[in-house]
């Protein structure tokens, strides 16, 4: 029975070249993620001033339905 080796010398290349490819993608997703991240603030602070704006036009809503509520007395 024969013994199988491994040239180690020969694999270094192909795997330098495989760990530098996954760290540009690594790189690439953390940059995505620090983009998504920012964007999500931002939407963050319109959702909030919608949900301002919206609560002060219901409670704006709520005084002319009871002023009308109050002039069909």
């Amino acid at each position: 029975m024969g013994y199988k080796a491994v040239d180690y010398s020969r694999m270094t290349p192909v795997l330098i070249e495989a760990v530098k490819e996954q760290q540009k993608k690594i790189s690439d997703l953390e940059s995505q993620n620090q983009r998504l991240a920012e964007r999500l603030a931002e939407l963050e602070v319109v959702v909030k001033s919608l949900a301002t704006q919206m609560n002060s036009s219901s409670e704006a809503f709520q005084k002319v339905k009871l002023t009308l509520d109050d002039s069909e007395k």
